[in-house]
């Protein structure tokens, strides 16, 4: 830059000098295309500068000029390497046009990447595939996970490889692309990275419900990209169920009603007649399945090698496995929602390293040994019901139950719906029935158990932390419109919301607030979901409603109760 500065106004100087005064006008004024005329002291000003500039070029000595190079490489070094970082960033937020809150410029990429998609999606596919027939011989987590991993790895590293031909022969990019590739095998969150949005890059655009109005239960709903397509059986020619779509990522056969008072396995297959195995390769379902292999590894290791399911304290490895799946949940768009309305309503300056600590406090706190409400909404445990006798508790997340189905300790009995059967069964998007599950040498028996099916690991976080924190108080219950709950064990409330064309009642139950202590939070008891029916209008038409509001006699309570007490909870 001294270079030119130098040049220039050396230049400019000799062109003033060499005007002469009938180009300068009169009187000091200017004539029309004249140089403009410098005034002494700027004059000597310049020569100064020349002379000082003279001086420092002549000083210039061959080690500055390398010095200059190499302050220069390293300079544009840094600059590629933030963009990259600002690339891998916006791809882990989800953030590909640059929109979101806090974007650093949304996603810039050459379009050959994206044919590269295809090929990366293709090879942890396959790899998925052969890791989830593993899984079913051996019923062991570590093989589904690890394998997978793997293959992540390697495609990023092919990735590398595919891109490094495309820049021409030389030592500079040997030594960017073997640092890169060095980068590449220290992070197994990059590979994940990568494959996810190689991943969404398979997929078509969904499209959203427009909605003027809506809760924030049904804009997570909406949020939830993770989301996989469901399709279930359908009434066919001749008696045949065939399936409405054959193409979709998971498959249910739901089949008959499961009876109620044995445990008759009259559902002759399998709930889940298909899951594509790469959904098994997305970041937060992989972290999930890792943290069930902490807690019910599988194989010989299922019966009583249990060493912290009833500590209050972790293991290190379990803490690692929950720190992980905690730092690939918060990234996603539908828990960064969560984390802005729990914001709203508790604390206008939580961080994600806070945010994170509330949800390990609240879903993996264990409190006199019990099992987190984390073990009991997605792995499920044992309970006792009012007999005494042992019982499946919990076990509300499709991917746990799919998987111990696959792997043989959990059979399908049949489909259980208090209300609207037929609906239920046309909805593909969530599943209530009963089944048997072997667990810690007990055959545990769950009379009527539902999940969504197809939602993401953390879709369902963020809707049972959304209900805790609006239901902390009564009065805050009742402003976000939830309803108290007559079956809860401590306090319990209820909330209808509409999840496309269906409409559910969201369950949230906490312990009781105790005076003596002055706890603010309570402790979060569990968080699941019940089927009610088609969508309407406010979830109650108005017919409905009157049939509910009219005054009724014992006799005509007792028919009707049995069939109402269910919708309730009860």
């Amino acid at each position: 830059r001294g270079c030119f500065c130098y040049q220039g106004l050396a230049l400019r100087r000799r062109s003033v000098a060499g005007a002469s005064p009938q180009r300068r006008g009169h009187s000091g004024r200017v004539a029309r295309g004249a140089a403009v005329p410098w005034p002494s002291d700027i004059e000597r000003s310049i020569e100064q500068f020349e002379l000082e500039t003279t001086v420092f070029l002549e000083s210039i000595e061959v080690e500055s000029f390398l010095l200059g190079m190499l302050v220069g490489a390293l300079g544009t070094i840094a600059t590629l390497a933030g963009i990259f970082a600002i690339f891998f960033r916006n791809i882990r937020d989800d953030d590909l046009d640059g929109t979101n809150m806090g974007s650093s410029g949304g996603l810039v990429m050459p379009s050959f990447f994206f044919a590269g998609a295809q090929d990366i999606f293709s090879d942890v596919k396959e790899q998925a595939a052969e890791s989830a027939r593993r899984f079913k011989q051996t019923g062991r987590f570590a093989d589904l996970y690890s394998a997978i991993e793997r293959s992540q790895e390697a495609a990023l590293e092919k990735s590398l490889d595919a891109l490094r031909e495309r820049f021409p022969p030389s030592a500079t990019r040997e030594l960017v692309f073997g640092v890169a590739r060095q980068a590449a095998r220290s992070s197994t969150r990059l590979a994940a990275d990568l494959y996810n949005f190689a991943l969404r890059l398979q997929r078509q655009d969904q499209t959203k419900e427009g909605q003027d109005s809506i809760g924030i239960l049904e804009e997570l709903w909406i949020l939830d990209e993770a989301r996989c397509t469901v399709s279930g059986r359908r009434e066919g020619p001749g008696g045949r169920r065939p399936w409405k779509d054959p193409g979709a990522e998971i498959l249910i056969d739901q089949q008959v009603a499961a009876l109620r008072r044995t445990v008759a396995d009259i559902a002759k297959r399998p709930l889940f007649a298909r899951v594509a195995p790469e959904i098994l390769a997305r970041p937060t379902t992989l972290a999930l399945v890792r943290v069930f292999d902490m807690f019910h590894p599988g194989g010989d290791d299922v019966v009583g090698k249990y060493p912290t399911q009833d500590a209050e304290a972790y293991s290190e490895k379990e803490a690692s496995a929950i720190d992980k799946f905690l730092t690939e949940v918060i990234r996603t768009s539908v828990m960064r929602r969560a984390c802005r309305h729990v914001a709203s309503l508790v604390s206008p300056d939580l961080t994600e390293d806070t945010w994170k600590e509330v949800l390990r406090r609240i879903w993996f706190g264990r409190i006199d040994g019990r099992p987190s409400v984390f073990e009991h909404v997605f792995l499920g445990n044992l309970c006792e019901d009012a007999l005494g006798q042992p019982i499946a508790g919990g076990l509300h997340s499709w991917l746990k139950f799919y998987l111990e189905e696959a792997r043989g300790t959990a059979t399908y009995l049949g489909y259980v719906y208090n209300v609207n059967p037929e609906d239920g069964l046309r909805d593909n998007q969530f599943v209530s029935g009963k089944f048997v599950w072997d667990f810690e040498g007990y055959r545990l028996i769950k009379d009527q158990g539902g999940f969504f099916v197809g939602t993401s690991p953390e879709w369902q976080l963020a809707c049972g932390t959304v209900a805790y924190f609006e239901t902390t108080t009564p009065e805050r219950a009742h402003h976000y419109g939830w309803e108290p709950w007559l079956g809860a064990r401590g306090v319990g409330y209820t909330k209808d919301a509409a999840h496309g064309d269906y409409l559910y009642r969201h369950v949230v139950c906490c312990s009781e607030a105790d005076p003596e202590t002055g706890e603010a939070w309570p402790n979060l008891y569990t968080s699941f979901a019940t089927f009610l029916g088609p969508a309407r209008l406010n979830g109650v038409d108005d017919s409905d409603q009157e049939e509910l509001d009219r005054v009724r006699g014992a006799a005509d309570l007792a028919r009707r109760l049995p069939e109402w007490l269910p919708t309730q909870g009860l």
